[in-house]
């Protein structure tokens, strides 16, 4: 029932946390409860990190020209993947067949997860902050998703995941992630730090259209590693999922 929207949005609260992923689910599949949505993000009453990559695109593909427009400003960019991008993910899932990865070593999958993914991710409690807490993520039970998301890690862009460099009046330049804005701060985070500047104290702003993720994470990876590191991330805490490592 496409009236279903404003109560949905209303009674957002009220549901669990694990419920809220579907019923935001059922208001991206139309127009008109998509835009309800944005509106009620808009307003404060949902948070925009509710709002998954996967919902986002979404809404994207209800190829509505004023919703996409809305979704920029509300959550951040979403863009095709490009045809050579799209060429590589699908040559890594050939390589990465069930077959293989039940092969996977999930304990050698850790080390290289703690030296390429653990910088930025936490997962299971463990690793850095700078960008999205894998644990719950259903990316990372998908290998499509996941695949995408290595190859092509700036075709989903959050507002506050996008990489920003300040040039401060002092001489000093700055580049990272804004992890918290007021009236009067700014706080940027990197791999190695978080600084914390006045707002008077920068001398220009400049955010660019890209993820702090790096690209060609895969290609600095031999196969083994490839295999090991998704049989991980693929797998749950209790050992469950791909790969019969330890």
């Amino acid at each position: 029932d496409p009236a279903i929207g404003p109560p949905l949005v209303n009674a957002y609260p009220a549901f669990e946390p694990a419920d809220r992923p579907r019923l935001i689910a059922a208001l991206t599949a139309r127009p008109g409860s998509a835009g309800q949505l944005l509106d009620a993000i808009t307003a404060g009453k949902i948070k925009r990190t509710d709002l998954s990559a996967i919902d986002a695109r979404q809404i994207r593909n209800l190829n509505v020209p004023a919703l996409t427009q809305r979704l920029a400003g509300v959550w951040g960019e979403i863009r095709e993947t490009p045809a050579a991008k799209q060429q590589l993910a699908a040559n890594y899932k050939a390589q990465l067949t069930p077959d293989v990865l039940a092969a996977a070593n999930r304990a050698d999958g850790r080390t290289v997860c703690t030296n390429t993914c653990a910088p930025c991710h936490t997962l299971y409690g463990q690793g850095g902050k700078i960008g999205p807490d894998l644990t719950g993520g259903e990316r990372r039970h998908n290998l499509d998703s996941l695949l995408a998301k290595i190859t092509d890690p700036s075709s989903e862009l959050p507002t506050d995941s996008r990489y920003t460099i300040l040039k401060l009046k002092d001489g000093r330049t700055l580049a990272g992630m804004v992890a918290n804005r007021t009236d009067t701060m700014l706080t940027l985070k990197s791999i190695t730090e978080t600084s914390t500047v006045a707002l008077n104290e920068i001398q220009s702003t400049e955010v660019l259209p890209i993820s702090l993720m790096p690209e060609g994470l895969f290609e600095n990876l031999n196969p083994t590693q490839r295999r090991d590191l998704v049989g991980y991330l693929m797998s749950d805490r209790l050992g469950r999922g791909p790969g019969r490592g330890p």
